[in-house]
């Protein structure tokens, strides 16, 4: 392509053609410095030649990953003073990410970490002309405040504004009509035609992150993973993930980078969280997901008993005081260091989490009651000293009124006399916490 453009270039690739006729036999590296590098640099020597932009795309969809890998590394080896620059865009797959960021001369810059008015702007930009072409004699069209409407929902995410211009587009519709009713979606369940592309790209993405013939218990980690980050109440870096759910960093690492198109996963202490309300609207609907969707009722249950595992491992005087310096009034408590972040979510959304549970009565979850039934008993002074802590205790009281709500709403299928162990112990809690 580049010796059409430019007769030097066609003839410098030649001339390397001529005196080696076997070069299509040399590694990729090899073949990217005799073909592109030298005869770009022979074809210049002398002159100024205009800077060409050489464009990549979707290389995450390429089947031999090592020659993705020889490919970008070749790239990186570019000399800065050759008139030669490559775009190299896909998803960033971990073997494609890890390879840039082995180069020392890579400087990582997210995307989604640019200012939202800059992305909107160039978004707002590429509605507007794409939608006027469908109104060429109406001035005012479309509309300024569905357009902002349309804006506000792609966020910064193109791929949405692009989906959202195809539907509209379609010619067998009115497209009048069409940008109504996407503009409607907050209040009506969406259709098929109306999300597909985005569908198809996340199944992509999910079929990626969970391949065929990975182990039953790495599935299982990894959609326990997924599914704590779409349920959670606040998200959490990657240590409050790993303390919250037990697991190790490694693998928390390992099962976050094949979420990287769709998860914002910066440094170490940074919050991961999704890119687009989309995908959390997609990931729960059945209908939509194709495989390893998120049940919302079973994520938060799975959430209350790792919750109430960490509330279950807490222990009298949490701070490490002298005995001598705790104070009378639990306020006065004031050291949250040795508290960590997993610990410090289970302490705030342990109740919260349990009273969205809807899928199954409390009955049919012996796990969940066991660990209630210990955390009441047990460690329900222990939780007011970590509250204490944590200068949260105003929230202890609606952490008990909603565990007392979830009790009672299941209580006529939890055996009589449980409940009323439970729902009495909640009861005097709160009665604790008024005086």
């Amino acid at each position: 392509m580049l010796g059409r453009i430019s007769p030097r270039i066609r003839s410098a690739i030649c001339e390397v053609l001529r005196s080696n006729p076997d070069v299509a036999a040399d590694t990729l590296l090899e073949q990217f410095r005799c073909l592109l590098v030298h005869p770009f640099r022979d074809a210049n020597r002398g002159s100024v030649e205009r800077l060409k932009i050489v464009v990549i795309d979707a290389i995450d969809e390429c089947a031999d990953q090592s020659t993705v890998e020889s490919l970008i590394k070749a790239v990186l080896t570019l000399e800065s003073d050759i008139p030669l620059k490559f775009l190299i865009a896909g998803r960033p797959e971990p073997q494609i990410r890890d390879t840039f960021l082995s180069s020392p001369n890579v400087k990582v810059v997210q995307l989604h970490e640019i200012p939202k008015d800059h992305v909107q702007a160039d978004i707002r930009r590429y509605l507007k002309n794409s939608l006027s072409k469908l109104a060429k004699d109406e001035r005012d069209w479309p509309p300024d405040n569905d357009l902002s409407i349309l804006l506000e929902r792609s966020n910064k995410l193109f791929i949405y504004a692009a989906s959202a211009v195809r539907y509209i587009s379609d010619p067998r519709f009115d497209f009048k009509e069409r940008l109504q009713q996407i503009n409607a979606l907050g209040s009506i369940r969406p259709t098929p035609s109306q999300t597909g592309p985005l569908d198809q790209l996340y199944n992509h993405i999910m079929s990626r992150a969970f391949p065929p013939g990975a182990e039953q218990w790495e599935v299982s980690r990894r959609q326990d993973l997924l599914s704590a980050v779409i349920c959670l109440n606040t998200p959490l870096s990657k240590a409050g993930i790993t303390s919250l759910l037990q697991t190790k960093t490694s693998a928390t690492d390992k099962d976050l980078s094949q979420f990287l198109s769709v998860f914002a996963i910066p440094g170490k202490d940074g919050k991961v969280s999704i890119f687009h309300a989309s995908f959390r609207d997609f990931i729960v609907d059945p209908k939509r997901c194709e495989a390893h969707g998120v049940d919302p009722s079973e994520g938060h249950y799975k959430l209350t008993v790792k919750c109430l595992e960490s509330l279950n491992m807490l222990r009298r005087n949490i701070c490490g005081l002298p005995e001598d310096n705790i104070g009378e009034q639990p306020h006065e408590i004031k050291d949250t260091q040795v508290i960590q972040e997993g610990l410090r979510y289970s302490c705030l959304h342990w109740a919260s989490h349990l009273s969205v549970i809807h899928s199954k009565p409390l009955a049919a979850r012996p796990t969940l009651l066991r660990l209630l039934s210990t955390f009441v008993d047990e460690h329900l002074l222990h939780w007011f000293e970590c509250l204490s802590a944590l200068g949260e205790l105003t929230s202890g009281i609606t952490s008990l009124q909603n565990a007392r709500e979830a009790i009672a709403v299941s209580s006529w299928l939890v055996e009589e006399a449980m409940a009323d162990i439970l729902s009495g112990l909640i009861q005097a809690g709160v009665r604790i916490w008024a005086h």
